[in-house]
């Protein structure tokens, strides 16, 4: 599996999350209003890249999740108590 650093996993859920759906909506009301060609294409087209990528970083975070899992042992009932002294 590839193994994306911080920066290029950040770059790719804001285009994700933020520049692909700006997109579809602008588009999609601007084509509208300017009679642009090909306005609910280029929407939908958008719209899937960006469930695409959301879905592929969503797995990627998983996976990253699971291999970095660090197990904690719960601690017994006598060192969960409290004294005053």
């Amino acid at each position: 599996m590839i193994k994306l650093n911080d920066s290029v996993y950040t770059w790719l859920k804001w285009v994700a999350m933020l520049l692909l759906p700006s997109l579809a909506v602008f588009y999609g009301v601007i084509g509208k209003v300017w009679q642009l060609p090909y306005v609910e294409e280029i929407v939908t087209t958008l719209n899937a890249l960006g469930v695409l990528i959301g879905t592929l970083i969503g797995v990627s975070t998983y996976q990253f999740n699971k291999e970095n899992t660090i197990t904690v042992e719960p601690k017994t009932k006598a060192e969960n108590t409290f004294s005053n002294e």
